[in-house]
Parts: C-alpha cells; sequence; structure tokens
C-alpha cells in the first residue's frame, strides 16, 4: 500500500485502530457488568443472613425436687426385661464390629439377632 500524498496513514490502519476501539470498548462494558453483578450479589447474599444477637441466649432452668419418701423404705428399683438386656448387649457388639470395620458374616448374623432381641424387647416392654 502506498502511503496518501498529504502524510496520512495508509488507508489500512484506521480499520484496525477502530477494530481495536471496539474491543477496547467491549472488554470495558464487560467489565462494568462483572463488578456490578457482584454488587448485586453481595447485596442479595448480606440480606439473606440473619444478624447476629449480641445478647447471650436464653435458657430456661428448671429445679426438679426428689420424690419425698417416707424414712426406711426404699423407691421400687425399675425391673429391665431380659430381652432389652440382651438386645442392648447385641447392639453394643455390632457397633463394635463396625467401628473396627469388620464387615463379614459375624456383623450380619449379629445385626439380625438384634433385630429379634429388639422386637422381643418391644414385646415385654408393651405388657
Amino acid at each position: 500500500m502506498r502511503p496518501a500524498a498529504d502524510g496520512a496513514p495508509p488507508l489500512g490502519r484506521p480499520r484496525t485502530r477502530l477494530l481495536r476501539a471496539s474491543q477496547r470498548l467491549a472488554l470495558v462494558v464487560n467489565l462494568l457488568l462483572v463488578v456490578a453483578l457482584s454488587v448485586v450479589l453481595i447485596r442479595v447474599a448480606g440480606n439473606r443472613r440473619e444478624p447476629v444477637s449480641t445478647a447471650p441466649p436464653v435458657t430456661a432452668t428448671t429445679i426438679v425436687q426428689p420424690a419425698t419418701v417416707p424414712p426406711g423404705t426404699f423407691p421400687a428399683k425399675p425391673q429391665v426385661p431380659e430381652e432389652c438386656l440382651e438386645a442392648a448387649e447385641l447392639a453394643d457388639q455390632v457397633i463394635a464390629r463396625l467401628n473396627r470395620n469388620q464387615r463379614d458374616n459375624a456383623l450380619a448374623l449379629d445385626l439380625w439377632d438384634y433385630a429379634v432381641a429388639s422386637q422381643a424387647c418391644r414385646r415385654e416392654a408393651g405388657r
């Protein structure tokens, strides 16, 4: 390409400058959109948070007084059915095997025995 006679730049250059300017404008517009969306998201997220209370939490306390028992007598000790004790022991065995990651047939048998003992305990406690 030949330069223009009056010292102006060649004809092809203004077009590339125009593209660069439009690309810069698009970049600036995109950055402004990102900033605006970020501000909106921060405000929305901030509004959803619950305000932090500076007051200590209030807890209600109740005082339970022991039942009065005449001197020389003892309250009846609650009786636990034998089936419930067996179910508790089997549950402890199952939990111990699971904690040790021993997943085998013995675990399956203990779990089955626990299910049977647990049902028997519920039947006995319902009487």
